[in-house]
C-alpha cells in the first residue's frame, strides 16, 4: 500500500536522472576543440608542441612550461586563461586570424569540465604512437660493434666506421699528426685554437693515456659550455636586446645565457640535456628552482612581444 505516491514517483526520478551539470566530453567538449583548436593544435599541426586530439599530449605538458589543463583546476589551467584572454601575456586563443574565439558559454563548458577531472573516455583517446621512420625518433635497441680484426679500429666505433668504409670500397685516412689533432678538437668543441703551451704539452706526453686526458681537458672548460650552448640559444633565437626597431635592452636576459652555458661546462655530459628538456624547455617541474624556471621566463618574455609563432 503506497501511502505517499509523490514520494514515491520523486524518488525514482532521482534516482534515473543522471548527475546534474556533469559536462560529456564527446557532446559538449570535443566539438569546442575541432571547432576552434583542431587547426593549430590538432592532428596536422602542434603548436607549441600541444595537441588537443590526443588525450596523453592534451593532459601533459607543453612548450611554455605548465600542463595546460590542470585537473580539478579550471583557475590554475593556462588553456582557459588563453581562450578566455586572462592570462599575463595578453594572448588569446585562438589567434584572430586563425579563428573564431570561444564564446563565454563555451568557455564556461570548458572550465566546468575541468573542475570535474577532465573526463576523456579512453574511446576517444585517440592515438600517439610513433608514425615516423626518423633515426631520431626510433627505440634504442643493442647493436654490438662489428667483428674485425684490423689495427686501424680503436674502440667500437672504428668497428661500426671501418665496416661502412669496407662496404664502400674506401680505405680509412691515416691518423693526424698531434699538431693537427689539437687543431681539430680544440676549433670543433671549443670554437677556438689550442694555445702554443697546451700544443707542446701534448706533442711532448708520450703517454698511453695522452689522447684521453686532451679530451677530458677539452670537456672539462669553460669554452665547451660557451661553444655549444651557442646552439640551444640559436635555437630560441636569444639575444641580449630585443633586435627590433627600438632595440631596448634585456636587462636580466643574461640569466637565461649562463643558465644553459653553466650546466654544459659542469655537469656530466650527459645531464645538460635531460636538464635542459625535462627541467626548462617546456617541460613541468614538480619543485622549479629559479634556474628551472629561466627557460619559462624567456619564452613568456618572447610570447608577450609577439613573436611566439616565429620561435616554434
Amino acid at each position: 500500500m503506497v501511502s505517499n505516491p509523490c514520494e514515491v514517483f520523486a524518488e525514482e526520478k532521482q534516482d534515473n536522472s543522471p548527475p546534474a551539470g556533469l559536462v560529456d566530453f564527446a557532446k559538449d567538449v570535443q566539438p569546442i576543440f575541432a571547432a576552434h583548436c583542431y587547426a593549430c593544435h590538432g592532428p596536422d599541426q602542434q603548436e607549441s608542441n600541444f595537441r588537443l586530439d590526443v588525450r596523453s599530449k592534451a593532459l601533459g605538458t607543453a612548450d611554455l612550461g605548465d600542463p595546460p589543463i590542470v585537473t580539478g583546476k579550471s583557475g590554475d589551467s593556462p588553456l582557459i586563461a588563453y581562450v578566455s584572454g586572462g592570462n599575463e601575456d595578453d594572448l588569446v586563443m585562438p589567434p584572430t586570424d586563425e579563428g573564431q574565439p570561444l564564446s563565454s558559454e563555451q568557455v564556461a563548458v570548458l572550465r566546468r569540465w575541468i573542475d570535474q577531472g577532465a573526463r576523456w573516455p579512453d574511446e576517444l583517446a585517440g592515438d600517439d604512437s610513433l608514425t615516423t621512420d626518423h633515426w631520431s625518433f626510433q627505440p634504442l635497441t643493442d647493436h654490438q660493434p662489428p667483428a674485425i680484426e684490423n689495427s686501424w679500429i680503436k674502440n667500437g666505433i672504428d668497428a661500426f666506421i671501418l665496416r661502412k668504409l669496407n662496404e664502400n670500397g674506401i680505405e680509412p685516412s691515416a691518423a693526424a699528426d698531434r699538431v693537427t689533432f689539437m687543431r681539430r678538437i680544440y676549433l670543433d668543441m671549443h670554437g677556438l685554437p689550442p694555445t702554443q703551451r697546451q700544443v707542446q704539452a701534448f706533442v711532448k706526453d708520450r703517454s698511453d693515456e695522452a689522447y684521453r686526458r686532451v679530451i677530458d681537458q677539452v670537456l672539462d672548460g669553460a669554452h665547451y659550455g660557451e661553444r655549444w650552448a651557442r646552439h640551444w640559444l640559436d635555437v630560441v633565437r636569444f639575444g641580449e636586446s630585443t633586435g627590433f626597431e627600438v632595440n631596448r635592452d634585456r636587462a636580466n636576459a643574461w640569466y637565461y645565457r649562463d643558465y644553459v652555458i653553466r650546466p654544459l661546462a659542469t655537469l656530466p655530459k650527459h645531464a645538460p640535456l635531460c636538464s635542459q628538456t625535462s627541467n626548462g624547455i617546456g617541460a613541468s617541474v614538480a619543485h622549479p628552482t629559479c634556474q628551472c624556471r629561466r627557460w619559462a621566463d624567456f619564452r613568456r618574455d618572447e610570447a608577450a612581444r609577439g613573436r611566439l609563432s616565429e620561435l616554434l
